[in-house]
């Protein structure tokens, strides 16, 4: 897991806080909807320009998420805490998307499928940025298969591709030098 210290705007990328190395057993569930794709490129930043500020108040929330349950939890190994927080902090920074997506969600199809699998114990589920992929923290590989298996082709209200993958043991990487044209 790597956290960020946040960044000034002239700065490219946030300064490196802390990298948690996760159990080696726990996964996650990639779930990508077939036919839709996110926001990105001249769109990602027409959205993003036209969002309202993010409020004091939701800012401390994640904030506090982050610090006082997140990072703690995947600190101790303690599952179950990491994935219902990752899950709260995604539905909570989601919100700051709402005038765009229309609410947490870039779609009613995503929001239905996180309520569902959150309803058959999937704690640690929401969408990635501006989706349309569906992530899901699981704590072993077995039991991600099985959800896949039970309750992946039971949802009908889209088709969709799914991967399962470990967690990453190398980390974060940056480029430190960076493509500069010289007239």
């Amino acid at each position: 897991l790597i956290i960020d210290a946040g960044k000034t705007n002239r700065q490219p990328l946030g300064e490196l806080r802390e990298r948690i190395d996760l159990p080696e057993d726990w996964c996650v569930l990639l779930v990508r909807p077939e036919g839709q794709v996110g926001l990105a490129g001249q769109d990602e930043v027409a959205a993003f320009d036209t969002l309202p500020p993010v409020s004091d108040e939701l800012h401390t929330m994640l904030r506090r998420e982050l610090h006082d349950r997140l990072v703690p939890a995947a600190r101790a190994g303690d599952f179950e805490t990491f994935a219902e927080s990752v899950y709260q902090y995604g539905y909570s920074a989601g919100e700051c998307f709402s005038a765009s997506q229309g609410g947490p969600f870039t779609c009613s199809d995503i929001a239905e499928f996180v309520a569902y699998c959150r309803e058959v114990g999937v704690p640690g589920v929401g969408q990635s940025s501006w989706g349309p992929t569906v992530f899901g923290w699981f704590p072993h590989r077995a039991a991600a298969e099985t959800f896949i298996s039970n309750h992946l082709c039971n949802f009908a209200n889209f088709q969709a591709n799914a991967v399962v993958t470990s967690v990453s043991r190398q980390g974060a990487t940056r480029k430190l030098t960076e493509d500069v044209e010289v007239d």
